[in-house]
C-alpha cells in the first residue's frame, strides 16, 4: 500500500498541546485522484479498523497559496 500516483505527500503529526490528537494532511495534484483514494476497498478497511479509536473526524479540502519544497 503506497502513495498514490498523484498523492505529493503525506503527514501525520502529532498534536503538541494534547498527546490523544493528531493532524493529518495530504496533499495532491488531481482532486479525482483523492476521491478514487477514500473509496477504495483497503481505505474502506482501514477507516473500519480505526473507526473505534476515534473521537471526531474533522475532513477540510484546500487550496494552496504557496508551497516550499523540493521539486
Amino acid at each position: 500500500m503506497g502513495a498514490a500516483a498523484a498523492q505529493v505527500a503525506y503527514y501525520f503529526c502529532n498534536d503538541n498541546n494534547d498527546p490523544d490528537t493528531f493532524h493529518l494532511f495530504e496533499v495532491y495534484d488531481d482532486p479525482a485522484v483523492r476521491a478514487a483514494n477514500a473509496d477504495t476497498d483497503w481505505f474502506k478497511e482501514y477507516m473500519a479498523a480505526i473507526g473505534p479509536l476515534i473521537e471526531s473526524v474533522e475532513a477540510h479540502q484546500t487550496t494552496p497559496t504557496w508551497i516550499k519544497g523540493q521539486s
